[in-house]
């Protein structure tokens, strides 16, 4: 198997942000059923989720700021579309690992073969990881807003955490 070289990679990653963040098929159109915000505290993005039933098939946001917390917005209503909670937590925590390891290892199989393989290009950034996961804390916003009782524990693995480097 030949690997890319990193222009081509380069070029793959870039297409694929920017197909995310042109998809406007996954747009909130209008406030209905379970939403969820949040804003990241160091440029000001906002991302919004929303969905009106429990099972995800209906996943769309909204939401303004840079390309990376729209794309991946954008990518996670697609990839996310029909999943069961659960499952929506084990790839969250999967890309969240992905990113926090920082090496350019094979991405998780759970997450291969989808939009959010884009994030192999942005291991390097770390201070943008904030940004990839902001879908993820408004998506536990609008879980929150379902009227379930949950404990900090059951989501944590979903909650993006922005980098002791970036706080500073």
């Amino acid at each position: 198997m030949r690997l890319m070289s990193n222009e081509a990679q380069k070029k793959f990653f870039d297409q694929l942000l920017l197909e995310g963040a042109r998809n406007s098929a996954f747009r909130l159109q209008e406030v209905t059923g379970h939403t969820g915000s949040a804003q990241n505290p160091m440029c000001g993005d906002l991302v919004e989720i929303g969905f009106s039933a429990g099972d995800h098939k209906d996943l769309h946001h909204s939401g303004e700021g840079c390309i990376l917390s729209q794309a991946f917005a954008a990518i996670a209503c697609k990839e996310l579309q029909g999943d069961s909670k659960e499952q929506i937590k084990q790839k969250i925590a999967a890309l969240r690992g992905y990113l926090a390891a920082g090496k350019a290892e094979q991405i998780p199989s759970l997450l291969a073969n989808s939009g959010f393989a884009a994030a192999q290009g942005l291991l390097e950034f770390a201070t943008r990881h904030s940004c990839i996961l902001l879908f993820a804390e408004a998506l536990v916003k609008a879980w929150g807003h379902m009227g379930q009782t949950q404990n900090s524990e059951d989501l944590s693995s979903c909650k993006p955490q922005l980098r002791q480097q970036a706080k500073e």
